[in-house]
């Protein structure tokens, strides 16, 4: 009982510490929060941003729901980017954010990966394979109970009526970056990501590319937080919604929804 009081002490203590170390950081720049998905286009819409306006925004990056829980529990961030609109729906419920400013702002396309270049693969192949196809391996995807993408893995899973099979050869990580890390190194060799991000490397390799019908929407939500953001962060988030940082995501293979 004692160890896990202490635990739970230490656990809050890590919070708080992160919270301070953010709100620090917004003293200095105004703080935007982006799904890991998003890493290589918002930073390279920010060094866009700075080298047109001269203003600087500082980001962090990672799952949704952890971004959205710290928003929760108070991080200054000013403007939010989320994997989910669920996530941006628990937010609007607690009034965090700024609500004429949310835009349904992106879709993206799941993936099956590999980093075997040894090996090619059938351009027809269906998950309803998933489970001869990995065998004794196992196969990772981001965390299906809280990660955007790992929901929308599972729910691909059980579309093809495998998901039961594969559960217990998963590997959940933290992120769908982390995901697409295990297979690139060679940890794994199958995983589930978003196919913005097999994009990225060369040595991964797109082994089926899963239906949209078989998940939910992927929709990507923006939304500026609280009463009053910051003139710099309410600029950066219309240089995102403009034709200019439209073409920055499209160019990483992002699609944009026109509301």
């Amino acid at each position: 009982m004692r160890i896990t009081n202490i635990n739970r002490c230490f656990q809050l203590l890590l919070v708080g510490f992160l919270l301070c170390e953010q709100a620090a950081a917004s003293e200095s720049q105004p703080l935007m929060f982006a799904a890991a998905s998003t890493t290589s286009p918002v930073t390279e819409a920010i060094e866009d941003f700075k080298n047109s306006t001269g203003l600087n925004i500082t980001v962090s990056f990672a799952a949704s729901s952890t971004l959205a829980k710290q928003i929760y529990a108070g991080a200054p961030a000013g403007l939010f980017l989320s994997a989910n609109k669920n996530w941006m729906d628990y937010l609007k419920v607690e009034k965090l954010l700024l609500p004429a400013s949310r835009r349904a702002f992106l879709t993206n396309e799941l993936v099956l990966v590999s980093a075997d270049q040894h090996r090619s693969f059938n351009s027809s192949m269906s998950l309803e394979e998933l489970p001869e196809l990995i065998g004794s391996d196992r196969l990772a995807i981001a965390d299906p109970d809280h990660v955007p993408a790992g929901i929308y893995a599972k729910q691909a899973l059980e579309y093809f009526k495998v998901w039961e099979e594969i559960r217990p050869r998963l590997i959940r990580q933290s992120d769908v970056k982390g995901a697409l890390a295990m297979v690139s190194r060679g940890e794994v060799s199958y995983g589930i990501v978003y196919l913005t991000d097999a994009m990225l490397l060369e040595n991964i390799q797109t082994v089926a590319k899963i239906p949209s019908v078989a998940h939910s929407d992927i929709e990507y939500t923006i939304a500026l937080v609280g009463e009053h953001p910051s003139p710099v962060i309410t600029k950066f988030y219309e240089f995102l919604l403009s034709e200019k940082g439209t073409l920055i995501f499209e160019k990483y293979g992002f699609t944009r929804l026109r509301e």
